[in-house]
């Protein structure tokens, strides 16, 4: 078998998105399934650059979204799920019920920071020597899941404010995807691990080929 299927859900401007598929081999974009957002954003005028228009999809809220997400892993087992940029917290019911693994992109050192992005930063600037992006498994909690990697990045003097750090994080977020994307899409994650631990997780990591 090749590289698994992936979708991503976004609310937002769809600029990690857009940075990683401009970015990766063509092996890993040939498996994208979709690009869905629960309400109209900029990543849709940014997927529609890209993709076949049957691929873009703009949901009348988060339950529309779940609904139709949980038809498509069923009729495809082996999806992966990304969320870049969404934001709103995944039902737990969802959860519950999707076999696939959902993993959320995080700007900055979980579990130290969790929370939405502007807020985040500015937490990290005002207490923090070091920030970074994490990439971990959704589950039921706000980032909480387990983690599957981390980058790190110094605080420097030259990051003036929190949106100086925020854009230096932004272009580490993408350098973390463009590796790990086609290392999840070779791997055997499923919905469950969800519910392991980050320790666990770790001593479990073979990115082995599934052909």
């Amino acid at each position: 078998m090749g590289m698994r299927p992936w979708l991503v859900l976004s609310s937002t401007t769809g600029s990690l998105w857009e940075s990683v598929w401009l970015s990766v081999d063509e092996s890993v974009r040939a498996g994208i399934q979709g690009v869905w957002s629960d309400r109209p954003a900029p990543i849709i005028q940014r997927a529609e650059r890209h993709l076949d228009s049957m691929k873009i999809r703009v949901h009348d809220g988060p339950e529309s979204l779940e609904k139709a997400l949980l038809d498509v892993v069923r009729r495809c087992p082996d999806l992966v799920v990304l969320c870049w940029g969404y934001k709103r917290i995944l039902s737990r019911e969802f959860l519950q019920a999707c076999s696939a693994p959902v993993f959320n992109s995080h700007p900055s050192l979980l579990p130290a920071f969790p929370g939405w992005d502007q807020r985040v930063h500015h937490e990290v600037f005002q207490r923090a020597l070091w920030t970074g992006v994490s990439a971990h498994f959704v589950n039921e909690d706000l980032d909480a899941g387990p983690l599957i990697e981390q980058l790190c990045l110094p605080i420097t003097r030259t990051m003036e404010s929190a949106q100086a750090l925020r854009e230096a994080v932004k272009e580490l977020e993408v350098k973390m995807w463009v590796s790990l994307l086609p290392r999840l899409l070779n791997s055997k994650w499923t919905g469950q691990d969800r519910l392991e631990t980050t320790r666990a997780i770790q001593a479990r990591i073979e990115f082995v080929n599934r052909s």
